[in-house]
């Protein structure tokens, strides 16, 4: 069955992090690291189709 009209989702998750620590303690801190990112983004979309193939 042919449809003009074709939809679509996408949910998408990138994320990760680091723990440590640094002997490099030139900066405010004690040289102790942690930091995690978190990224999450949706996508709603379609996809039209003029005439459908007459192969």
């Amino acid at each position: 069955m042919w449809a003009p009209v074709r939809a679509f989702v996408n949910l998408r998750y990138l994320g990760g992090g680091a723990v440590g620590t640094s002997e490099d303690e030139t900066g405010p801190g004690d040289g102790y690291v942690k930091n995690w990112l978190h990224f999450g983004t949706v996508t709603l979309g379609f996809i039209y189709e003029w005439a459908p193939d007459q192969n």
